[in-house]
């Protein structure tokens, strides 16, 4: 057996014991114990958002509301007995007076026993120590189990996410805050892809306006709409707190400097999305106003060809009433059926040319292509910043002129503070990098050959003890980039 299987496994089976047990041992009869499982999960997702949103209705008799609440929306029935012992299985093992923990077994691989690793899905929420009644919030464990399902399917709303993040930068958790505002840059960059894919099927077929799942998409855009109303002054909430937290330690210095970039990083996506889903809307629009026979089937018989020249001159007139039924539409008194605009809009196909769908893709993809670097100013900036380097072997970012500078030309010291980069002997010229530190490098030494120097050695940043820079109303912990001594 692959000795692999066991590294970790104890605090994987930590983690994945609690999904395995929610709702198991209730046994409420065969109408509901299939189904204990989502109403357990939907019952906890409800309480993390109130949560979230500082809502303090999590008492245990909310807790039964919220049970109701959701065997009603599943469409299920319970009883009021049903509805107490689902609220007693959440908060406790046994009797929610008793608090007793849910029992969980995990084989320890170093000692080949198993061992007891109890857990609650519940814990009592302190900030609501004054209250007369528990209030109740989630567990690591159980904040544990959404995340999982959040960075599979992408799970949370904008709107969450910001509220997520407010709330631990509040409590002073940087690290998962910065972790929060990486996944909300992951869910904005997944809404705009897929707002850009949207546009490019509608460019090759407009009917999937009108398909099933246009009311689906509506909504979405509507919601999405509303969330990014607010998102404005979340964002600014953010700033304002960042600039208030404490600045003791380098590591908070350096983590506040992070926060504030993908903040802003953040609310420039934020922005980006709006921005595609009207070009989306307006699209839509002019193509419904402008190009109705987008919608319409191409014609592809015509009455001289299939008619005229393969019916009636090839075969004659056979049947006595056939000239009648080729007359009788032009003549008839009463004019033929004319199906509605919107009819066919939802009905017929629409074909184009390669030419065209070619044509139409080009112009797709000039209209969203991604905005790229002004690397003529990130030189000119950077320039005198590697002859530094190159002649005192270190250079401060409190040595520069920062109010010269831009946010793109400052958001590039903290990609140096990434990770250390060594810059190969034979740094080509020719092709662009995907490493923006080392396409920075070819930019500068295609300007001036000089910058070859660079070649060959290693470069590291590191945050120092200095007072942080002011640059538009962000705090900036001071960087040094120094090029690391060679061996030997």
């Amino acid at each position: 057996m692959n000795t692999e299987v066991w590294d970790g496994f104890r605090e994987r089976v930590s983690i994945l014991n609690p999904i395995s047990m929610l709702g198991k041992g209730m046994d409420l009869g065969v109408a509901l114990n299939p189904y204990l499982f989502q109403i357990c999960l939907a019952v906890l997702l409800e309480v993390f958002y109130r949560e979230i949103k500082d809502d303090d209705h999590r008492h245990f008799y909310d807790i039964k509301e919220i049970v109701n609440h959701v065997i009603e929306e599943q469409g299920l029935e319970a009883t009021e007995d049903h509805v107490e012992r689902i609220a007693n299985g959440l908060v406790s093992f046994g009797p929610p007076q008793s608090r007793q923990s849910f029992p969980g077994k995990v084989f320890d691989p170093n000692t080949g026993e198993f061992v007891e690793k109890p857990f609650f899905y519940l814990t009592i929420d302190t900030a609501y120590s004054k209250k007369r009644e528990a209030v109740y919030k989630l567990t690591q464990i159980s904040q544990n189990m959404i995340f999982l399902s959040r960075e599979v399917i992408l799970e949370f709303s904008i709107e969450f996410e910001q509220l997520y993040t407010l709330k631990l930068i509040r409590n002073k958790n940087f690290k998962s805050a910065l972790q929060s505002l990486d996944m909300l840059i992951t869910k904005l960059r997944f809404l705009i892809s897929q707002e850009m894919e949207y546009r490019r099927q509608f460019l090759r077929n407009p009917k999937i306006m009108m398909g099933p799942d246009k009311e689906v998409r509506y909504e979405k855009r509507k919601e999405i709409e509303r969330q990014i109303k607010e998102a404005d002054d979340r964002f600014e909430s953010m700033l304002r707190m960042l600039q208030k937290s404490d600045l003791a330690t380098l590591e908070a210095r350096g983590q506040i400097m992070e926060m504030e970039l993908k903040v802003r990083k953040s609310s420039e996506l934020t922005t980006s999305l709006h921005t595609h889903m009207y070009e989306n809307i307006e699209l839509e629009t002019s193509t419904r106003k402008n190009r109705p026979s987008a919608f319409m089937k191409k014609r592809t018989t015509s009455f001289k060809t299939d008619v005229w020249e393969n019916e009636l001159l090839a075969k004659g007139i056979g049947a006595p009433d056939t000239m009648e039924l080729l007359l009788s539409p032009l003549f008839s008194p009463r004019p033929p059926f004319i199906y509605p605009l919107g009819w066919i809009w939802e009905e017929q196909n629409t074909k184009q040319s390669e030419d065209e769908l070619e044509a139409e893709q080009v112009q797709m993809e000039q209209a969203v292509e991604k905005p790229k670097r002004d690397w003529s100013l990130l030189c000119r900036l950077w320039g005198p910043v590697f002859k530094e380097l190159l002649r005192d072997s270190s250079v401060r970012l409190g040595s520069r002129p920062v109010s010269e500078w831009t946010l793109e030309a400052l958001e590039m010291w903290m990609i140096f503070k990434t990770e250390p980069m060594h810059v190969p002997l034979s740094l080509g010229e020719a092709k662009p990098y995907p490493d923006e530190r080392m396409e920075l490098i070819r930019q500068l030494i295609l300007l001036d050959p000089a910058f070859k120097e660079i070649a060959g050695k290693t470069i590291r940043a590191v945050f120092t003890n200095e007072a942080p820079l002011q640059f538009m109303g962000v705090r900036i912990s001071p960087i040094t980039i120094f090029i690391e001594p060679q061996e030997g």
